[in-house]
């Protein structure tokens, strides 16, 4: 994964449906990203704020870790896309651990970027998957705090194809 420095939430804020789409960032990542900054501002939110509901149009692309421990995460929620991108072998109900690469996508790394910085992050990779060809993503993950406290719990990870 290639980190892209673009500032997304500035982005996010800003752009306006007559604007033509971003050729990096795909609908479902900004509506994303609105819908995070809008549960706490320039803070991280609390997971228990969010609902799926409100960006339907991403679930499909998205996969939810809960921390373990430093390098183990609880899959929580992978959509359907997610499911078909790593062909089933990311799946809800399923720890994961360091090293643990489904579909050509190194999870544990992308869910500890996030809760390391705690602040959105935004990456590109070509991968190589199971049942497909090889595929250009955006990876855009977003950190969520636990209930009580200031320690990342949760993050929401959105795997698409790249617009071209």
């Amino acid at each position: 994964m290639q980190t892209v420095s673009i500032d997304i939430k500035r982005l996010a804020r800003d752009r306006t449906p007559s604007q033509p789409r971003h050729t990096l960032l795909p609908p479902q990542v900004l509506t994303f990203t609105r819908h995070w900054l809008s549960l706490a501002g320039e803070t991280t939110p609390r997971w228990p704020q969010f609902d799926m509901l409100d960006v339907a149009e991403a679930v499909p692309y998205l996969a939810v870790f809960k921390c373990r421990g430093e390098l183990a995460f609880d899959v929580t929620f992978v959509g359907s896309a997610v499911t078909a991108m790593t062909d089933g072998d990311l799946h809800a109900g399923q720890v994961i651990v360091a090293n643990s690469i489904l579909g050509d996508i190194d999870w544990v790394s992308r869910a500890r970027t996030a809760v390391d910085f705690n602040d959105v992050q935004l990456a590109t990779s070509t991968v190589n998957l199971p049942s497909m060809s090889a595929m250009d993503v955006v990876a855009a993950d977003f950190p969520f705090l636990g209930d009580v406290g200031s320690a990342v719990e949760y993050v929401a990870c959105i795997t698409l194809p790249r617009l071209n």
